[in-house]
């Protein structure tokens, strides 16, 4: 296979895909097409200029013929390789399953703040997902449990309680989202930066089986993770 018809099998995976994104079922021209689905993906606003040279490029390798209709407009390898590895990117993004995807403890309202600091030492966490009657109630954080510390050691009470207790100290301004198991990464930071743009901080995603909040978790990313998030996509 030369390189004008990997080429063009790389742009039109990259068309098929920006058709399943913005929704589009009818034909629309490639700009259009490219338009529509950098409205509602990251991944393609970010690579949005990249993708209108290649189109150029592509009606150059179709429309530019010799009298013989042979393609007389051939890509070098380096532009190959490049929109090959891009289609691999806008087609197959990195899915949160693969690398977020880590058995979860949670606790209910009425389990006590000892056993619940236990629980997260096993977990290794600072964050743990309180679940009451049958669905999520809320996020139990450290930083709760050291503001109830201090507000019991203030008023000279009892540092016995339960995490119900604590949960009085959240965050208002502090969220806690959900994600299916089938989301890919860049669905995630964009939960992170439109969070950041409304001024609201996310205490954690958590992953479900469909992404709803009645099912329990089955991996959790929380903002340390930022990094790794990031780095999957490049």
């Amino acid at each position: 296979m030369d390189n004008a018809q990997r080429f063009l099998n790389a742009f039109a995976m990259i068309e098929k895909q920006l058709k399943q994104i913005s929704g589009v079922a009818r034909y629309s021209r490639f700009y259009q097409l490219l338009n529509q689905a950098s409205r509602t993906s990251k991944l393609v606003r970010k690579y949005e200029m990249e993708l209108q040279e290649y189109a150029d490029l592509r009606n150059a390798i179709v429309h530019q013929r010799s009298d013989e209709g042979h393609i007389i407009a051939i890509p070098i390898d380096e532009v190959v390789a490049e929109i090959e590895e891009l289609a691999r990117k806008i087609c197959e993004p990195p899915k949160i399953s693969a690398h977020f995807l880590k058995p979860v403890k949670i606790c209910d309202p009425q389990t006590e703040i000892r056993e619940a600091v236990k629980i997260m030492e096993t977990m290794g966490s600072s964050k743990l997902p309180v679940y009451a009657q049958g669905g999520f109630h809320a996020l139990l954080t450290m930083e709760m449990i050291a503001r109830w510390t201090l507000h019991q050691s203030r008023a000279e009470k009892p540092l016995t309680g339960c995490v119900s207790d604590c949960l009085y100290f959240k965050d208002k301004k502090e969220r806690v989202l959900f994600l299916p198991r089938t989301a890919d990464v860049t669905e995630a930071q964009d939960l992170f930066e439109e969070s950041l743009h409304r001024g609201v901080s996310i205490s954690a995603i958590l992953i479900t089986e469909s992404g709803k909040a009645h099912q329990k978790p089955i991996g959790i990313i929380t903002v340390a993770d930022l990094p790794l998030l990031y780095e999957l996509e490049k």
